[in-house]
Order: structure tokens, then C-alpha cells, then sequence
């Protein structure tokens, strides 16, 4: 299928410069630009029944987090989680670039939201991201009557690079059982991160297609976000060579046919599957990496947070 009108323009915008992506430049000016794109193209935002800023204990910090509760919430009954994970390319995004999308999952789902402000790249590698991830998950998890949430169904969900982490979160969740996650929900991730590892989209569209992120964009991340080549061999970081991931939790894969990582996600998803892990894997055909951040200019990503919504309850309520 062909790309839908809404996400060409904004794809032709993306390659005549007018929106800066991730990637290449400064990373003070990555961070400027994310923002200020992520601001504007931000469906509006919805009104939810209570927002609150904490922090909670992480590795040797204190992880500022925002958690967000349903109007719908009834007090008696303990509420289905879900920790989000902004993505970014690991080295931008924040509580305010995301807090849109975490309304729209809070209104549609009915659920607790708690979105996570881990620590960047390339000032923070891994693993220190990822751990300051599994302090928000145990917080909740170990907080949990307090929170008004039920601990047997925390979910975990995130997009692009924050999808890739928190696939490394559900894999730490195999031997760890103080991550209680009984649902994942990856959009658009990428799953490995081997320099040589290339696939068809890859190829395609990055290299000779011109769609965002191109492959010099997502090895510029990744050496933000890797310590050395030992942590790109890490299950952690590349959730794809996990060789036996069965046990993980119930699994949602959605990625988007003009998208350089669209194959990242499908490998996964087949991986998985071949595990024995019941996994969920849809490709929205008509349109580009990052459709749930761009909720203003494009349409379908309604079609994606009523779908990420379904999901959520079918998988958390079950």
C-alpha cells in the first residue's frame, strides 16, 4: 500500500529539513528540536482524573516519574499499570514530550500511568537507563496498594528506542522476579543492535528510501547509548538475541510499513512467537516511524491508541 496522504507530507517535510529528527546533530539541539516537535504535533491533550510529578529510589538517584490516574477510577478496586517509556533515540524526550500520548492511554485504556523520566544519553549509557526503568517498575509494584493498582497487572510499554528498552526490561524480567510484568507493548522498537545487523527495511527505506531514521542515524544513538560492542551483544540492548525468551509475558508488536525498523519489530515478534510467547504483531501499512508522536498531523495514530487501548485491557484484564 501506498504511504496515506498525511503521513507523505510529513515525510517530505522530514526530508526537506523541516523537521529535525534524532540523529546527527548536537545533542542540545536534538533535545530543542524533539521538544518542539513533539509539542506541536501532540494530539491535544485530554483531561484525566489526577496527574502527580514524583520521584522514586533508583540506582543511587531518585527517578523523577509522572503518574496519571483515569477519571473513571474507582477507589475500591485496584486499577491495571502501565509503565511507558518515552522513546527518543535514548538521548531526548521527557516528561512533557510524552505527557499527551499518556493521557491518551490513560482516557482510552482506563488504566494508571506511570511515565518514566530515565536518564539520557549519551551523558548516562547503558546500563543506567534501563535500571532507572526497573526502579519505577518496582516502585509501583512494591506501592501498589497505596497507588490504588493491582501488582499482578503491570504492564510495560514504549516506543522506538523506548520500546527497545522495555523489551530489555521484560528480558531482565525472566531472572528477576521483583518486575512483576504481565504485558508488553512495543511500538515501532528497534530489537538489535549489532553494527552489522541490516534487514530488508533497513535497506530499503533508510538507506535508499530517505525514511527516518536512516541507518547513520540509528548507529549515531546507538553509540550514544552502548558502552563498548559487549553491550550491543546484550539481550538487555539487543532484546533479539535473547535465545530463549519463552516465559515473557503476553506481547503487542505494532510498526509502521515506511519505517526502516519495521523489520526489527517483525523479527521480534516472530522470535517470540517461536517460543511459544503469545504475541500480537500488526504493521499499519500506510505509515512512518514515530506515528504515535505525531498525533496532530496524522489521523491513523487514533486507529493506534483505540488498538494499543483493546490490547491493553485484553491482555491486562484477562
Amino acid at each position: 500500500m501506498e504511504l496515506d496522504r498525511q503521513s507523505r507530507a510529513l515525510w517530505e517535510l522530514q526530508t526537506r529539513g523541516q523537521l529535525d529528527q534524532v540523529g546527527l546533530a548536537s545533542i542540545e539541539q536534538q533535545r530543542i528540536d524533539f521538544r518542539q516537535i513533539a509539542l506541536a504535533l501532540a494530539r491535544p491533550t485530554l483531561d484525566v482524573g489526577r496527574v502527580e510529578n514524583r520521584t522514586v529510589p533508583g540506582s543511587g538517584v531518585y527517578v523523577p516519574v509522572r503518574l496519571y490516574w483515569p477519571q473513571a477510577a474507582n477507589p475500591g478496586t485496584p486499577l491495571a499499570a502501565i509503565v511507558y517509556v518515552h522513546g527518543g533515540g535514548y538521548v531526548v524526550g521527557d516528561l512533557d514530550t510524552h505527557d499527551a500520548i499518556m493521557r491518551e492511554i490513560c482516557v482510552r485504556a482506563g488504566m494508571f500511568i506511570c511515565s518514566v523520566d530515565y536518564r539520557l544519553a549519551p551523558e548516562h549509557k547503558f546500563p543506567m537507563g534501563l535500571l532507572d526503568i526497573c526502579a519505577a517498575v518496582r516502585w509501583i509494584a512494591a506501592n501498589a496498594d497505596t497507588l490504588g493498582v493491582d501488582r499482578k497487572r503491570i504492564g510495560i510499554a514504549g516506543e522506538s528506542a523506548g520500546g527497545n528498552m522495555a523489551a530489555g526490561v521484560v528480558v531482565a524480567a525472566l531472572d528477576d522476579p521483583t518486575l512483576p510484568i504481565a504485558g508488553q507493548f512495543l511500538f515501532y522498537p528497534n530489537t538489535c543492535t549489532l553494527q552489522d545487523f541490516t534487514t530488508p527495511s533497513r535497506t530499503r527505506l533508510g538507506d535508499d528510501g530517505g525514511f527516518i531514521p536512516t541507518r547513520a542515524q540509528i548507529e549515531g544513538v546507538i553509540q550514544h547509548y552502548t558502552r563498548s560492542a559487549q553491550d550491543r551483544r546484550s539481550p538487555l540492548v539487543s532484546p533479539l538475541l535473547k535465545e530463549d525468551p519463552k516465559g515473557m509475558p503476553p506481547t503487542l508488536i505494532v510498526t509502521a510499513a515506511y519505517d526502516p525498523l519495521c523489520d526489527d519489530g517483525r523479527l521480534y515478534a516472530e522470535h517470540l512467537k517461536a517460543a511459544g510467547v503469545q504475541v500480537e504483531y500488526r504493521c499499519l501499512e500506510t505509515t512512518i516511524h514515530g506515528f504515535l508522536n505525531f498525533g496532530k498531523a496524522l489521523d491513523i495514530s487514533q486507529e493506534a491508541f483505540d488498538y494499543f487501548a483493546a490490547k491493553a485491557k485484553e491482555i491486562l484484564l484477562a
